[in-house]
């Protein structure tokens, strides 16, 4: 036997609203999950893992016991430009490709067979 409805004011009850936050934490202006080591590449439109897709760029001379903090190259597909992540900066360069793999902009040059 089936209950009949009952659709009266009477018996509905206010269901409190609740947020719930992303799992993984904060967003940045792009939608990249910096909880996550996700950041912004200009040259793939997207958010990356540049420490899963960038080349990495190690300091030449470090002192003992100095954390060694790197920086990254991502190269776009046909690999006319790179874009270059420099640690304790906002924004990232994109170098040209100039001559022989070498890419460079302004003060900034990245040869591609040397990796330095």
């Amino acid at each position: 036997m089936q209950q009949p409805i009952n659709n009266s004011s009477e018996n509905s009850e206010a269901k409190p609203v609740i947020e719930q936050s992303t799992v993984g934490g904060d967003k940045d202006e792009h939608g990249c999950l910096t909880a996550a080591g996700e950041t912004w590449s200009q040259l793939k439109q997207s958010c990356i893992q540049i420490f899963n897709v960038g080349q990495r760029l190690n300091p030449i001379e470090t002192k003992d016991g100095e954390t060694v903090i790197s920086a990254f190259v991502l190269f776009n597909d046909d690999k006319s430009e790179a874009e270059l992540f420099l640690p304790n900066t906002q924004s990232n360069t994109i170098l040209k490709t100039t001559d022989n793999q070498n890419h460079g902009s302004g003060e900034y040059k990245f040869d591609a067979n040397e990796s330095t």
